[in-house]
């Protein structure tokens, strides 16, 4: 899943813990511009988190995932 809207501060392991209560994480990172991903092991983990509000490092994160379609959709979270 893509990540936008990360702070700048924000760490892998911020995002990886974030994401963990969903599921397993296999893969995270905090790319520039406050871009990044998380990769779940399992598609029902990234469905729980798109259903979540999150904030991470008090910043709030927009993200997408695949719709099944190959296409991508956009929600807005919050990740503490």
């Amino acid at each position: 899943m893509f990540l936008r809207y990360l702070p700048s501060s924000a760490t892998r392991n911020d995002v990886k813990t974030h994401f963990r209560k969903f599921g397993y994480v296999e893969d995270a990172a905090v790319l520039d511009k406050g871009l990044g991903f998380v990769l779940f092991d399992l598609p029902a983990a990234a469905n729980k988190a798109l259903m979540e509000e999150c904030i991470i490092r008090g910043t709030k994160v927009a993200f997408g995932g695949g719709d099944g379609d190959g296409g991508i959709y956009l929600s807005t979270c919050v990740c503490v």
